[in-house]
């Protein structure tokens, strides 16, 4: 197993079939909570490995975000309708499962959603391609998820930040 997972000399991020954490290499993908010494492995197709040995934890996401409609074949024939869901960003998946392990409670739950509506928000700002009509229609179901908890003190305390009216007002295109 240690020759399997060791890292390759040129790139500590890559191991023999396996990627590497490393110090911080790929926590895009595996998530900023995995231990240093977590592997997995990403697919192209949507799929997602992470095992943290340390952790005593495991993430597999199976995806097939190839299998959906291209956004504009013209403009980026390799720009799916699939790569634009929450599942396409695999460090948040992999961060909501290594989150869950630590906390499962209400309170934690509605700590994750804020989460999920601000990576998608900031996700969707800092890329123009990330601006589809699939993308919003996500914001915008997080955000309905919101107004059904609004009741609960963490979300009310969320929906009346100056962020969180930056973020409806953007997934109402404004």
């Amino acid at each position: 197993m240690d020759q399997f997972i060791k890292p390759k000399d040129t790139d500590p991020s890559f191991g023999l079939g396996w990627r590497r954490k490393g110090q911080q290499l790929y926590s895009w993908a595996f998530s900023p909570l995995a231990n240093t010494s977590t592997i997995g492995h990403t697919g192209w197709t949507g799929t997602l490995t992470v095992i943290d040995p340390v952790n005593h934890m495991s993430v597999v996401l199976l995806t097939n975000t190839k299998n959906t409609p291209v956004v504009d074949n013209e403009e980026d024939p390799n720009d799916f309708v699939g790569d634009h869901f929450l599942t396409g960003q695999y460090g948040l998946i992999a961060t909501l499962a290594f989150d869950s392990h630590k906390e499962d409670n209400q309170a934690a739950n509605n700590s994750k959603l804020i989460d999920m509506v601000n990576a998608k928000y900031r996700y969707m700002k800092a890329n123009k391609k990330e601006q589809t009509s699939s993308d919003y229609s996500q914001l915008q179901a997080l955000l309905d998820v919101v107004d059904e908890r609004k009741g609960d003190r963490e979300i009310a305390r969320f929906v009346q930040t100056e962020q969180f009216k930056k973020i409806d007002n953007f997934a109402d295109g404004d």
